[in-house]
């Protein structure tokens, strides 16, 4: 696991793997961020939603 974390981390480092490519599906079945693309930063400290798998879900205001 510690050689995985560390092949992981040194790819995020290098640009070539990142966890939130595409596609990624919110639990109501919406495509946020479409195949092959990545989440930007902007919109990735804006989330307010748990993508599919998750399950719990957000508190309501």
């Amino acid at each position: 696991m510690k050689d995985l974390v560390t092949k992981l981390e040194g790819e995020m480092k290098a640009g070539t793997f990142h966890p939130f490519a595409g596609p990624l599906v919110d639990q109501d079945g919406k495509t946020r961020v479409a195949a092959g693309q990545v989440i930007t930063d902007s919109d990735l400290n804006k989330m307010n939603y748990f993508v599919q798998g998750v399950a719990s879900k957000l508190p309501q205001k």
